[in-house]
């Protein structure tokens, strides 16, 4: 079963993206803001990890950062979903190393689809 870290400060859509991955077979544990979601990171080996761009102590491209400069996180793709819809952002996110970059809403046949495929290599 693959292992999903899911980092959103909202509450509720973190709930859905639970929902989702769940019915999908994946193992999933969650962090409610980007500092948590980089202690976890750094404490158990994840085959995925999805995070928003803008939160509370540390946002989206903190977590990106730290998890790519990691020697043992390093290569564990990311999937960054946000309601931040410059190409600047963007662009900074991919040439951190990001897998993909969701615009929210996000539909979640696509965001399953991707996460399927970059799990599966």
């Amino acid at each position: 079963m693959k292992k999903v870290l899911l980092i959103e400060d909202d509450a509720t859509l973190l709930k859905v993206l639970e929902i989702i991955f769940k019915q999908q077979g994946f193992d999933i544990a969650m962090a409610k803001d980007g500092k948590e979601g980089i202690a976890m990171a750094e404490q158990q080996k994840y085959d995925l990890i999805v995070t928003d761009l803008m939160m509370p102590y540390a946002n989206g491209l903190e977590v990106v950062d730290r998890v790519k400069r990691n020697f043992e996180t390093k290569d564990t793709p990311i999937i960054v979903l946000t309601a931040v819809t410059t190409q600047a952002s963007e662009l900074e996110s991919v040439k951190m190393g990001v897998a993909a970059y969701l615009r929210k809403p996000v539909i979640p046949k696509e965001l399953i689809a991707l996460a399927l495929q970059l799990t599966s290599k």
